[in-house]
């Protein structure tokens, strides 16, 4: 048998060919495997060098809107009311003008007295900004005399005291227009009648046509404290007829403090 080593060495070379080859078809292979490998890490996000990542900042809460308040209410009673009063009456002073009958003259005297207090009780329309009117009655308590000091007509003078516990007992009338300054201040101003003016047991005189005028400041919408000025004026005889006082005046300051209801 004829041996041809050209052959051999051929045969050994494709030999190795073949073993490359299916090495390569073994890799080929692996790639291709159905299996799944590994599972893949995702890449972090990168900001875009166009579009820089936004910076995180605190989001604004809408601003709180202010409460609402009611329409504010002037501080003075509006409308009609009942009110009363606790006043004190600074008055101490009765002046008198007149004729002494029994000695055909002419007189004028001054009684000291005490100033009282009082109660007041009437009705009241008062509105803001506005006009009103008011009526009431007046009581002030009895005022003691202190003594009367005079001088008649021919320059003589005269003086005296009641007997017993001299004193005056006042009853009065009034009515007034007033006029309001906004919720608070308000003026009024008025005419005023005594009742009655008792000066000594059933001695008494008659009214006469006086005034009254003054300014008042409401605390709310129930409360006022007033300041006014007034003048009672009065006549009558007195004595039996044997004095007849042609005006007998009574001027003075209130200061009262008024309840509306």
């Amino acid at each position: 048998m004829l041996k041809v080593p050209g052959c051999v060495r051929g045969g050994a070379a494709t030999g190795v060919i073949l073993v490359m080859l299916a090495m390569s078809v073994a890799h080929a292979a692996d790639d291709e495997s159905p299996w799944p490998s590994a599972p893949l890490q995702p890449e972090a996000a990168l900001p875009s060098p166009q579009q820089p990542a936004a910076k995180k900042g605190r989001v604004k809460s809408p601003s709180p809107q202010p409460a609402r308040l009611p329409p504010s209410q002037p501080r003075l009673s509006t409308g009609r009311h009942l009110f009363g009063s606790l006043l004190f009456s600074t008055a101490n002073q009765v002046n008198y003008k007149g004729t002494a009958n029994f000695l055909n003259s002419s007189f004028t005297a001054t009684e000291s007295t005490n100033m009282a207090f009082g109660l007041r009780g009437g009705y009241i329309w008062r509105q803001a900004n506005s006009f009103g009117y008011s009526g009431d009655l007046t009581f002030e308590f009895v005022r003691k005399s202190n003594g009367i000091v005079g001088t008649l007509g021919s320059g003589t003078g005269v003086h005296g005291t009641y007997d017993g516990n001299g004193g005056q007992n006042l009853w009065t009338t009034q009515i007034n227009l007033n006029y309001s300054f906004g919720s608070d201040f308000y003026a009024f101003l008025g005419p005023n009648y005594p009742l009655t003016f008792l000066i000594q047991g059933s001695e008494k005189l008659n009214g006469l046509i006086g005034y009254q005028l003054g300014l008042g400041y409401g605390f709310s919408d129930r409360i006022s404290l007033e300041v006014s000025y007034r003048m009672i004026r009065m006549n009558g005889p007195i004595g039996g007829g044997a004095l007849q006082i042609d005006e007998a005046t009574l001027p003075g300051y209130i200061l009262a403090v008024q309840y509306f209801f």
